[in-house]
């Protein structure tokens, strides 16, 4: 009984209102009506924008790895190709030649992660040939300079029985000019000459046939 006294006073409340108030609530509902449909619009749209920029910044992450690991890729194999071209300058040290191709070889590996499978399979097939291609041209440069250091010994070895020789020539220029009879002795000088001599042609041959094959 008590409720329905209530409700019945506020219905003649309500009922009570000029229409002017009841313009003003209906406006401000689909005012605020408006408002949240608006505000749904824009939050859906900057959802949708920061989850772009989400994807697209990691594209972007994602691409500059590949570019950075492709390019060291690319350093690696020229610096290969670099060593096999300078395999044989002597001049150079062996372990200088080496160092740039091996301090990078670290960066095939890394084409694991982002090349596909023809790129990885290309990439293995021309790593492989480069390095079989360096080890055999290492080999034949080691043998080279093995060689090398054959033709220096006896190089020196000449320049020493040269040496020696011309003190022999002396010996014997000084035994005429003093006018020397001394059979033996001039025989003994005679013999150190010869000696030196078969020595210095001996030798000179040998390094000569070294030298065509160096």
């Amino acid at each position: 009984m008590v409720t329905s006294l209530i409700l019945w006073n506020i219905w003649e409340i309500l009922t009570g209102l000029p229409a002017v108030f009841w313009g003003v609530i209906l406006g401000s509902i689909f005012s605020l009506g408006g408002v949240i449909l608006s505000n749904n619009a824009s939050n859906r749209r900057l959802l949708e924008q920061l989850r772009h920029e989400r994807e697209q910044k990691l594209k972007d992450n994602e691409y500059s790895i590949k570019k950075e690991i492709f390019l060291q890729a690319a350093e690696t194999f020229s610096a290969g190709v670099n060593t096999a071209a300078n395999l044989g300058n002597l001049q150079i040290p062996l372990a200088d030649i080496m160092k740039p191709y091996t301090d990078r070889s670290f960066a095939i590996a890394k084409l694991q992660i982002v090349a596909n499978e023809r790129t990885l399979k290309a990439s293995g097939e021309f790593y492989a040939e480069l390095t079989s291609k360096i080890l055999l041209l290492t080999g034949k440069r080691m043998e080279l300079e093995f060689l090398q250091s054959e033709i220096k010994i006896l190089s020196d070895q000449i320049d020493r029985e040269i040496e020696n020789r011309g003190k022999y020539v002396q010996m014997m220029t000084d035994y005429n000019l003093n006018r020397l009879v001394d059979q033996p002795k001039w025989g003994a000088i005679q013999a150190q000459y010869d000696f030196c001599t078969k020595n210095i042609e001996s030798d000179t041959i040998e390094r000569d046939k070294m030298q065509k094959h160096s």
